[in-house]
């Protein structure tokens, strides 16, 4: 895993993806310390975050950090594509570069020409493995994360931010966002190479939960983007795992604070 030095900061840079968004992204979050730079350059979507929803569409720039949770929608007849790089911090640095950088645990905004080139180099890097390649996208994307801190100096930042186990916590984040019915903690805990105790305790440490909750709240929400695209209540709740919808119902309206048949694609 390579590092960024941002400022006097450092990073790892975690993962980087690009491509076609072919369904929505459930509703999740990222673990402490750590930041998703989204970038859009085709298509268009729905970004909901903090109670609200942002219109995404080509050339849109938007940070996630710790804690923030997050659902993405497509426009199922124009999807978006995105590059995204995830990356953590390991050391704060104390200059000005690293205050704004880290001063903001959400943003969205436009992408200057700098970033929408830079981004572009990286996609056109795509998943070459080769040793020059990736070197090449580590210094990309430490050049994106600089002119980011660059942009939110300006004064266009929003908002704020806390250590991470690098790669388990996109394992974590990862299983939960796609594995929402069939995952076990003695497999997630496998998958960690750590003992379900221990998992747990990362859990609670990084997310607040416990596993079942964890995992109740995915497929809640889960169930909720099904409805919100128009699958019936009955439907979304048995694909989910709910065989008894008085129960689907209750923890439902516990999760959201409405029932159900109040969702409508919004």
């Amino acid at each position: 895993m390579k590092e960024l030095h941002v400022g006097r900061s450092k990073f790892k840079l975690v993962n980087i993806s690009a491509g076609k968004f072919l369904r929505d992204i459930n509703g999740h979050s990222h673990s402490a310390d750590s930041y998703e730079i989204h970038y859009c350059y085709d298509g268009s979507g729905i970004l909901w975050t903090g109670g609200q929803s942002y219109g995404i569409k080509s050339d849109t720039l938007y940070v996630t950090g710790p804690n923030v949770w997050h659902r993405q929608t497509i426009d199922p007849n124009n999807p978006m594509a995105e590059v995204c790089l995830y990356i953590q911090l390991v050391c704060k640095g104390k200059d000005q570069i690293s205050a704004s950088l880290l001063g903001a645990d959400f943003w969205i905004g436009q992408g200057n020409g700098t970033l929408k080139a830079l981004f572009g180099a990286l996609e056109a890097l795509g998943e070459k493995k080769d040793f020059l390649a990736r070197e090449k996208q580590v210094h990309i994307a430490e050049l994106i994360v600089t002119e980011l801190a660059g942009i939110y100096s300006q004064g266009e930042a929003v908002a704020e931010q806390d250590t991470p186990e690098d790669r388990k916590l996109v394992i974590i984040e990862e299983a939960f966002l796609y594995e929402y019915d069939s995952l076990t903690l003695k497999g997630l805990a496998l998958r960690l190479g750590m003992s379900t105790r221990q998992t747990q305790r990362v859990l609670a440490r990084y997310y607040g939960m416990a596993f079942r909750e964890k995992k109740t709240a995915a497929r809640l929400e889960a169930a909720y983007v099904m409805i919100q695209n128009g699958n019936s209540v009955g439907g979304a709740a048995s694909s989910v795992g709910y065989s008894d919808a008085a129960s689907f119902i209750r923890a439902f309206k516990k999760q959201y604070g409405i029932t159900p048949s109040k969702i409508g694609k919004g």
